[in-house]
């Protein structure tokens, strides 16, 4: 699916869009091959976010290395991991630090 070629309207505002179903927001959204393209942080938990509701099968790639320190820290709080993803998550050689996780089990 070239996703280019669709008019992405999401009439209910609900972070899907209704051509295709693909899930958006103000920081991520497919790119014309459906694939969503991580570069800050941000992203990368509007992401996690995103997997863990229910697009647990969408595919990203990272574009840049990203530091999560400011994201989850002993301040802000523990990285809620991702319990089931079934999609492709292409790291391309960049790296993800300062992940901050604390398990309560």
């Amino acid at each position: 699916m070239n996703f280019l070629n669709n008019n992405h309207v999401d009439e209910d505002n609900d972070g899907v869009y209704d051509c295709c179903g693909m899930y958006h927001s103000d920081l991520i959204a497919p790119n014309e091959i459906g694939v969503y393209e991580i570069g800050t942080a941000e992203q990368l938990k509007d992401f996690a976010n995103a997997v863990s509701k229910k697009f647990n099968s969408i595919n990203a790639k990272l574009t840049h290395d990203i530091d999560m320190s400011d994201i989850c820290n002993a301040t802000v709080g523990s990285w809620e991991p991702i319990n089931i993803y079934k999609g492709i998550f292409d790291g391309q050689h960049h790296k993800i630090s300062g992940l901050y996780v604390v398990n309560d089990f």
